[in-house]
């Protein structure tokens, strides 16, 4: 019996050798298995681990501008991490950033296809198409975008500006309007509504959005330019003064206005980001709009100097030197940017009208005329040859001139007024000068404004004068006599 039993206990023992050996093997087979695929999977996350810290050092390069050094990076990524749809939307902004349209929109749609549902890919897809110029599908795209994440105000602007691209700039206000509450502290949000009333002729919604602005980022260089050309466009002056003198004395600095002078202000301009002409010109308006000459004069002068071809500039400072009563100046300045530039009609006629207030007709005449040549919807340039003409006494020619301008525009209140006072006598302009002229210190003078020629009020006898001439030039007439 026990040999038996030692038998049965071998017999076991070789059949549990057996099973274990098999199943050793079988079980070495399976582990092996299972380790390349482990392998693969531990070595994938890696990549991606890898390839996440090269995403940072290629945000770090587009950030500093290294275009070459973020794509060869970044094709490194994307060999790393094919599948990584991070890697895909960094390489459509670097795309977008290079100007690569095609290959922006290549990485976006595989940027899509990794992910379901992605506010950022609804973002750069928008700027995609609007590139392409399919601003529908732009629009669709920064909406999505916003209802996917409507906490980012970038998103909600992309929109709204798309909105004003497609003509409809009332839908623009209405969604930035509608989300300001969400934004309470976003500058950019209320500079934007700003914007678009003021495309809408909105004045005073205008006007509160910039000041809201300027209240969140009253610091801000940028914003306070942005704002006070809102304020110069809303004819806020006094508040456009305050806010870009400081800015302007700021980029000036210690400019000396004497030899070696002009290369400083050229300097300053140069490096100026952000006071540019456009600026000094808004700054230069609000001085002159509240009757402060000399102070727009002092803020062009180095605008002049560094640019002699900035007709705004140039012609602002002839009215600013016309306005305060100093015609040597007004002539000067216009005369010189006449000889520097080919003239143009809107400069043409302010040599008139300097020429007029001189009292040297024949000029007035002649410059008059030129501007009518270069713009023959000029009907101001025809009243000024037309009222030269009369006060020396050359009633035919004036005719002429009224007739001209009569011809274009048959309902004007202040070219019939012209006409008809051909019919009155005129004193000799040497005449008015001398019944002016005081017999001594203490005598009064006689007004003599009985026999003076008509008054060229523009905007008093035709609303519709000014229209024919630009902004600038339009605005040397008000309440003007010559």
């Amino acid at each position: 019996m026990s040999g038996l039993r030692s038998i049965k206990c071998a017999l076991a023992a070789l059949s549990l050798s057996i099973c274990g050996c098999e199943a050793f093997q079988a079980n070495s087979l399976w582990s092996n298995h299972m380790a390349d695929n482990q392998h693969e999977a531990a070595q994938q996350r890696w990549n991606d681990v890898r390839g996440n810290v090269k995403l940072q050092i290629v945000e770090q390069h587009f950030k500093a501008g290294r275009m070459e050094e973020a794509e060869l990076t970044l094709t490194q990524v994307l060999a790393m991490s094919p599948n990584n749809p991070e890697a895909y939307k960094l390489a459509t902004r670097l795309h977008l950033e290079c100007g690569q349209l095609a290959k922006a929109s290549e990485t976006i749609d595989t940027a899509a296809s990794l992910v379901d549902e992605d506010a950022e890919v609804e973002y750069l897809a928008g700027i995609v198409a609007q590139r392409y110029g399919e601003l529908d599908k732009a629009l669709n795209h920064y909406l999505a975008a916003e209802e996917l994440a409507s906490n980012v105000a970038e998103y909600v602007m992309a929109a709204a500006e798309m909105w004003v691209a497609k003509g409809e700039p009332a839908h623009a206000l209405s969604l930035v309007e509608s989300r300001l509450r969400d934004f309470d502290g976003s500058m950019a949000m209320r500079m934007l509504a700003a914007q678009i009333c003021r495309r809408l002729e909105r004045k005073e919604q205008a006007l509160a959005h910039s000041r809201e602005a300027l209240r969140i980022q009253h610091d801000d260089a940028r914003t306070q330019v942005e704002a006070a050309l809102i304020l110069s466009w809303a004819k806020a002056h006094d508040e456009v003064i305050e806010i870009l003198q400081p800015l302007v004395d700021k980029m000036y600095g210690e400019v000396k206005w004497k030899p070696g002078g002009r290369n400083t202000a050229s300097r300053a301009f140069r490096d100026a980001a952000i006071i540019t002409p456009t600026v000094v010109h808004a700054l230069a308006r609000a001085y002159a709009d509240t009757k402060q000459w000399n102070r727009s004069q002092v803020v062009l002068r180095p605008l002049m100097q560094f640019d002699q071809t900035d007709i705004t500039a140039w012609s602002l400072f002839a009215r600013s030197a016309l306005m305060s009563g100093n015609l040597e100046d007004a002539d000067k300045a216009i005369t010189e940017f006449n000889r520097r530039n080919p003239p143009t009609a809107e400069t043409l006629l302010l040599k008139a009208y300097i020429s007029y207030k001189r009292g040297d007709y024949a000029s007035t005449r002649e410059a008059a005329e030129k501007a009518f040549q270069l713009d023959n919807q000029m009907k101001p340039a025809l009243w000024l040859s037309g009222q030269a003409a009369r006060a020396t006494g050359r009633i035919e020619q004036a005719k002429d001139a009224y007739a001209r301008a009569l011809a274009m525009d048959p309902d004007s209140k202040a070219t019939r007024a012209m006409l008809a006072a051909l019919s009155e006598p005129v004193t000799p302009s040497g005449a008015i000068v001398a019944a002016n002229r005081p017999r001594n210190l203490n005598a009064k003078r006689r007004n003599a404004s009985a026999n003076k020629p008509d008054a060229i009020r523009m905007e008093k006898c035709d609303s519709t004068a000014k229209l024919h001439v630009p902004d600038n030039v339009a605005e040397l007439y008000e309440g003007l006599e010559p």
